[in-house]
């Protein structure tokens, strides 16, 4: 008999390895198989009927940044991406995290370029902070200001100087002026005001030479020399008993230590000198020896020696009583004597202070010309008996 084939036709032409259809458009070459079921090839992602290059087998997608290329289920060729460590598919991805070995830096990660980078650590310790070197901050010194982190990454400030500026030249100790010109080497001290130091009297800024120091005026009439209120240095009139300031000074009052004299003061020689006492008890007085008097009769006199008032002594000009004489009057070299018996007399010479300057014993002139300029009285002895007579003359 004929073949029955596959459709169970006897003698058709579906028989085994035949054409056929089995409906199915993702197979081509449909033919019978030894079971009379039509069965095609898998069309493979090229077209290919019972091609290789099917789902998952290998492919290149022409592009460089993938690996292991492989077709996917669309039939479309496609790899994994080739992370930065050269791994297809691997992790070490744009963005992943990394280790750059950088104790610096932290949150490190692979970048575009798959450099593996972090970020700076910040002087807080915080990756990428912003606690950066040179950025500000707060050193909690109000003394201080413009605070950083310096490269050690201590937050520290500049020292406000003493013009409120921080890192200002004016700190304590720099110079500055403080407007007084009784001043110099002006400086900030340590409670930032500006002071000097007062400028002496030798014009030296801080020196000794200060109102009421010692100094010397060259004048060797004084002593205890200072500077006074207008820096002139300036001493005590030493007085007459060597003290500086002291009150012995000329014509102040003290003590000649004569009893003979009162009113004892410093001349200008600084000898304490007094005036003579007159025979009635004043210093300086006229009544001397000599003088006229009036005695206790209201006659006129002659003070003696013992400034006993002595009647009939009177001085009347050149003659006394009418008996002796003296000529010229007043005289400059010699002084002649004249009595009116004509004898020679003992003659004593007296001047203003009652000193006795001249003595000569039986003469009948006297040479005059070596006493001083002045006022004298002759006592003169003799001339009738122990008749005593005083008579004045002026030295010219």
């Amino acid at each position: 008999g004929e073949l029955i084939d596959c459709l169970g036709v006897p003698g058709g032409s579906a028989v085994v390895g035949s054409q056929c259809n089995d409906n199915n458009p993702a197979t081509g070459n449909d033919v019978y198989n030894a079971d009379c079921v039509c069965t095609g090839e898998l069309i493979d992602c090229l077209g290919v009927p019972g091609g290789p290059a099917v789902i998952g087998s290998q492919c290149n997608d022409n592009n460089p940044a993938t690996g292991d290329d492989v077709y996917n289920a669309d039939c479309v060729c496609i790899g994994e991406l080739i992370d930065c460590l050269g791994v297809p598919g691997g992790s070490a991805v744009v963005g992943s995290q990394c280790n750059d070995n950088n104790p610096a830096t932290g949150n490190d990660v692979y970048n575009a370029d798959c450099v593996c980078t972090g970020e700076l650590i910040d002087c807080l310790g915080v990756p990428g902070g912003s606690a950066v070197v040179g950025s500000q901050c707060n050193d909690n010194n109000p003394a201080t200001g413009n605070d950083v982190y310096n490269a050690d990454c201590v937050c520290t400030g500049e020292l406000i100087d003493c013009l409120g500026v921080p890192g200002g030249s004016a700190v304590v100790g720099s110079q500055c002026n403080d407007n007084d010109p009784a001043t110099g080497n002006d400086v900030y001290n340590a409670d930032c005001v500006c002071t000097g130091e007062l400028i002496d009297c030798l014009g030296v800024p801080g020196g000794s030479a200060v109102v009421g120091s010692q100094c010397n005026d060259n004048n060797p009439a004084t002593g205890n020399d200072v500077y006074n209120a207008d820096c002139v240095c300036i001493g005590e009139l030493i007085d007459c008993l060597g003290v500086p300031g002291g009150s012995a000074t000329v014509g102040s009052a003290c003590d000649d230590n004569n009893p003979a004299t009162g009113n004892d003061a410093y001349n200008a020689n600084c000898v304490c000198v007094g005036q003579l006492i007159d025979c009635l008890g004043v210093p300086g007085g006229p009544a001397l020896p000599g003088s006229t008097c009036a005695d206790t009769a209201g006659y006129n006199g002659v003070w003696n020696d013992d400034c006993v008032c002595i009647l009939n002594v009177g001085i009347t000009g050149n003659t006394v009583a009418g008996e002796t004489s003296i000529y010229p009057n007043p005289a400059s070299n010699m002084l002649y004597i004249k009595t009116t018996d004509g004898r020679p007399v003992n003659t004593l010479v007296y001047d203003a202070t009652g000193k006795l300057v001249m003595q000569h014993d039986q003469v009948h002139r006297l040479d005059i010309s070596s006493l001083a300029t002045g006022s004298y009285v002759l006592k003169i002895v003799g001339g009738r008996g122990t008749t005593t007579v005083h008579l004045r003359f002026m030295k010219q």
